[in-house]
């Protein structure tokens, strides 16, 4: 069989003919679509890979300048987790679920919402919610430096969830009434 194989055009493969023949036996047509399809899936998941760390820079730009620095060593410069582990002075496994997190914490659509309404929730809402979304500080961490337990600031979290999930509502205000830790949302009319 005169057959030859070229890669041409976004890293697929061809299978071109030589000698013009048409009739080709099934199993090479066979073969040569799988070649070319898994040419097509490979390039596709690197385009919808590259999309995606794109979009992490962006989300990363909203972060303070400690997680800022360390996702831009990780997506745009490509340190590996071992390289990172040792100038952070820890250990790899660490490493990779601090990363971990962040891409996670990134990948959250609270997150977004959070950066640009953290300042319309009220009081200690607004700090929970900036110290655990903005700068990707654990729930048991803010427990422990707030002096809470972890039980309420879960609870805190939750109900700062529910307010930014509110979407386009404009102000978010807290109502005098026998409870203090009631919450409600109003729209600006």
């Amino acid at each position: 069989m005169a057959w030859t194989k070229a890669k041409e055009e976004g890293g697929t493969q061809i299978m071109i003919d030589r000698e013009g023949d048409d009739r080709v036996p099934a199993e090479d047509r066979r073969s040569e679509l799988r070649v070319v399809e898994i040419g097509r899936r490979q390039a596709r998941r690197y385009e919808e890979g590259r999309q995606k760390r794109g979009r992490m820079m962006h989300l990363a730009s909203l972060l303070p300048i400690g997680p800022r620095s360390l996702m831009t060593a990780y997506l745009q410069t490509q340190m590996t987790v071992v390289e990172l582990a040792v100038l952070h002075k820890t250990t790899p496994r660490i490493m990779r679920r601090r990363l971990d997190r962040l891409c996670e914490m990134l990948e959250d659509e609270l997150f977004v919402a959070a950066a640009e309404r953290a300042d319309d929730l009220p009081g200690e809402l607004a700090k929970v919610a900036r110290a655990y979304w903005l700068e990707g500080r654990p729930l048991r961490e803010l427990a422990r430096s707030r002096g809470e337990s972890l039980h309420h600031i879960r609870q805190v979290v939750t109900m700062a969830r529910t307010l930014l999930a509110a979407g386009g509502l404009t102000r978010i205000a807290k109502h005098d009434t026998d409870q203090e830790n009631t919450w409600a949302v109003e729209d600006d009319e």
